[in-house]
C-alpha cells in the first residue's frame, strides 16, 4: 500500500520555492530582505519532514539513487543553457560563457553562473543523511535530543568563529561548514515528522528565546537584529537559528493556515521545485538589469510566472510523450519531472 502524500510538505516546499525566487529579485536593503532568509533552511528542513520514518537502505544504493535524481535534471537544465548561450554568442547576441565558469558551475563551485550553490548543499546534505536518520533513531528521549541540538548550534558557531579566520580553503568553508550548519535542520525535520503538538511547541519556544538573546546581541553589534543575511555564507547559528523558528513554527501550526494554501497550483509548484528554480536561473538578470526601475514586485511576478509556467509546459509535453508511450519504460522521463 502507498502512503498517501502529505500535502502539508508540499505547501512547505511552496513557502520556500517562493521565498527564494523573492531573494533574487528583493533589494538586499529592504526588511523583507532579512526576515526571508528562513527559505534555504525551510527547504532543508521540508526534507528532514520527507525523509522521516523511511526505511533504511545500503549507503551505496542510497547515494546511487539521489545522485541521480538530484543531479540529473540540473545536468540536462545546464547543457541546454550552455547550447543556448553558445547559439547566441554565435548570433552576436549574448557574451560566450568561459570554459572556466561552465566547469565551475557543472561541478557546483566557484566561477559559475550564479545560484547553483543551493543544489551543493542538497547535495552535501544527501550524502550524510543516512547517519542522521540513524542517529536521530537512536536518541530516544526527548531531552537529550533537544540537548543535542543546542549544542550542536553551540558547536557550529566556534566552528565558523575559529575556521573562517584561518582562510582554512574551499573544501572547509564550502562544503564542512555548510554541511555542519544545515545538517542541524534536516535532523529537526526527521524529529518533528513523529513528535506531538506539545514537544513540537517547546521546541518553539526554545527556538525563540534563543532567537531573542542572539537578537540583543546582534543589534548591540550592528545596529539592528535584522541582520540574517549576515551570517549566512557560511551558516552560523543566528541565521541557522532564525530559519529553525520560522520552519517549526509553519510546522506545528500547519493546521491552522494549511488548508487555505491547498489548492492544485500551489501543490504543482511544492512538487516541482527543483525545475521551477532551475528555469528562474536564466531570467533573474536580465529581467533585474532591463527592468531596474520597475517595482520589485513586478519583476518578481514576471520571473515566477514565467519559471512556472515553463514548468508547467514541460510537466504538459513529458505528461504526453509518456501517455503515448505507456508500455515503455523511459528512465529520462522522470528526471523531466518534479
Amino acid at each position: 500500500m502507498v502512503a498517501k502524500r502529505d500535502v502539508s510538505i508540499d505547501i512547505l516546499r511552496f513557502i520556500g520555492i517562493a521565498f527564494i525566487i523573492l531573494a533574487h529579485i528583493l533589494p538586499s536593503g529592504t526588511a523583507l530582505f532579512q526576515l526571508r532568509t528562513f527559505d534555504v533552511s525551510l527547504m532543508i528542513f521540508v526534507s528532514g519532514l520527507a525523509y522521516a520514518g523511511r526505511k533504511m537502505e545500503s549507503y551505496p544504493r542510497f547515494v546511487w539513487k539521489r545522485v541521480q535524481r538530484l543531479l540529473t535534471p540540473v545536468y540536462l537544465f545546464l547543457a541546454a543553457y550552455f547550447v543556448v548561450n553558445w547559439l547566441f554568442a554565435a548570433l552576436g547576441m549574448a557574451e560566450m560563457t568561459p570554459t572556466e565558469k561552465i566547469i565551475g558551475t557543472f561541478l557546483l563551485v566557484d566561477p559559475n553562473i550564479g545560484y547553483v550553490w543551493v543544489i551543493r548543499i542538497f547535495l552535501t546534505i544527501m550524502l550524510v543523511t543516512p547517519p542522521l536518520m540513524r542517529l536521530e533513531r537512536a536518541v530516544k528521549k526527548e531531552w537529550i535530543f533537544g540537548l543535542s541540538v543546542g549544542l550542536w548550534l553551540v558547536a557550529q558557531y566556534y566552528l565558523v568563529a575559529r575556521l573562517i579566520p584561518l582562510h582554512p580553503g574551499r573544501f572547509v568553508t564550502d562544503y564542512v561548514l555548510y554541511t555542519t550548519g544545515y545538517a542541524v535542520l534536516f535532523l529537526l525535520g526527521l524529529r518533528m515528522k513523529r513528535t506531538s503538538g506539545k514537544v513540537q511547541s517547546v521546541y518553539v519556544l526554545f527556538f525563540a528565546v534563543a532567537m531573542v538573546w542572539l537578537g540583543f546581541g546582534v543589534a548591540a553589534e550592528r545596529g539592528s537584529w535584522l541582520k540574517m543575511q549576515w551570517y549566512k555564507y557560511p551558516p552560523q547559528t543566528y541565521y541557522l537559528v532564525w530559519g529553525a523558528l520560522v520552519s517549526l513554527l509553519l510546522w506545528s501550526c500547519r493546521r491552522w493556515w494549511s488548508r487555505w494554501l491547498d489548492r492544485k497550483w500551489v501543490l504543482f509548484i511544492g512538487q516541482n521545485t527543483i525545475w521551477i528554480y532551475l528555469w528562474h536561473i536564466p531570467l533573474v538578470a536580465p529581467v533585474n538589469e532591463m527592468l531596474t526601475e520597475t517595482c520589485w514586485i513586478w519583476r518578481y511576478a514576471l520571473v515566477g510566472g514565467c519559471s512556472i509556467g515553463i514548468c508547467y509546459l514541460q510537466s504538459l509535453v513529458v505528461g504526453r510523450i509518456a501517455a503515448k508511450r505507456p508500455d515503455r519504460k523511459n528512465r529520462m522521463l522522470k528526471f523531466l519531472k518534479g
